[in-house]
This record gives structure tokens, sequence and C-alpha cells, in this order.
């Protein structure tokens, strides 16, 4: 839990990895809608 804390070096932070799901989840849900 501490590393998240540390600076960038070769890993995106956690904050970064959990907004790309959740912007892939939201555009899932989106064409769901949409029907496809």
């Amino acid at each position: 839990m501490k590393q998240i804390l540390h600076k960038k070096r070769r890993k995106p932070s956690h904050k970064e990895i959990e907004r790309v799901q959740l912007g892939c989840a939201m555009m899932q849900a989106t064409f769901h809608l949409m029907g496809y």
C-alpha cells in the first residue's frame, strides 16, 4: 500500500488504473444501451 505514494517509475498509479478501468466499463455500458 505504501508503494502507491512513491513516485511513478514503471507502473501507472493505482488511481490511474482505476480511472482507465472505469472509463472502459462506462464505454461498454454505453454500447450496451445503444444495442451493440
